[in-house]
């Protein structure tokens, strides 16, 4: 089984693949988990999206 996600914070998924049932199916190859960080391909790098405009707080 392949599992793929896009997310701005793929490092979230390092303790809940790493764990349990998933570790064990990972090591023996029936679960193959890829996490994409959606910053690789952003023009914004600078990460702004993790910031509230200026609009939003009045």
């Amino acid at each position: 089984m392949i599992i793929e996600t896009l997310s701005t914070f793929p490092g979230m998924y390092d303790s809940v693949m790493g764990a349990s049932m998933m570790r064990r199916a990972q090591d023996k190859g029936i679960l193959d988990f890829t996490a994409y960080d959606l910053r690789d391909w952003t023009y914004a790098v600078s990460y702004t999206h993790l910031t509230l405009p200026t609009s939003d707080l009045v």
